[in-house]
């Protein structure tokens, strides 16, 4: 599998044009190897944030080399940003959650969490360890519903779980700052960037074959 994570700074002005070029991309839900698509805006920023799930990089190559660009000039979707940023990952580890595909937790989702974490060379064992053995059961035990740990390129992970709005509250005051206390992740992180995306059904887009 090949995850997608875009964000897009869009000026206050442009965000009905560019949520409206955002629902264009329902097209692409025919595309071999294409699964799925959430999306919505970063709560309190005029961030964009949209997370694309591929069947493998041949798959998405294909599509961007012979379909992609067709849907920008169409959907003119570049006029309505200042910034975009793109960042492709191959996930390390299935998030197993309260849902039994990724198809029924995207129906359910209400809010998509992405932690964006580069990790200190020497320490990035004991990070993908701590993943695996604390924060998975941790985050499955507080009703998430299913997510992905993900490796961008050297020292960049990616963290992106589904969740719906009651659980989620629940997991950031209760078990959040306890995971963060025993992973010591201060010690694993350089650097860490978060999103919560509230997540828009219009952005939504699932393939019509079924997952």
């Amino acid at each position: 599998m090949l995850l997608k994570w875009i964000t897009c700074e869009v000026d206050q002005s442009q965000r009905e044009n560019f949520s409206q070029a955002q629902e264009q991309w329902n097209c692409v839900k025919n595309s071999v190897g294409f699964i799925g698509q959430v999306g919505g805006w970063c709560k309190n920023t005029s961030l964009a944030c949209i997370l694309t799930l591929w069947e493998n990089k041949k798959c998405y190559d294909n599509f961007f080399l012979f379909v992609h660009d067709a849907i920008t000039s169409k959907n003119e979707q570049q006029n309505y940003y200042n910034k975009i940023q793109v960042a492709l990952a191959e996930p390390l580890i299935w998030m197993p959650g309260t849902e039994r595909n990724i198809e029924d937790a995207v129906h359910s989702a209400t809010i998509l969490r992405v932690s964006e974490c580069t990790i200190a060379t020497q320490r990035q064992n004991h990070f993908i360890d701590m993943q695996l053995n604390l924060w998975v059961p941790a985050m499955a035990r507080a009703g998430m519903l299913t997510g992905y740990f993900s490796h961008i390129n050297e020292n960049r992970f990616l963290v992106t779980t589904l969740w719906e709005e009651k659980t989620y509250r629940n997991y950031v005051e209760e078990q959040l700052p306890l995971c963060q206390e025993q992973s010591k992740a201060a010690k694993d992180l350089l650097k860490i960037v978060g999103y919560e995306v509230i997540l828009l059904d219009q952005w939504q887009v699932i393939n019509s074959i079924k997952i």
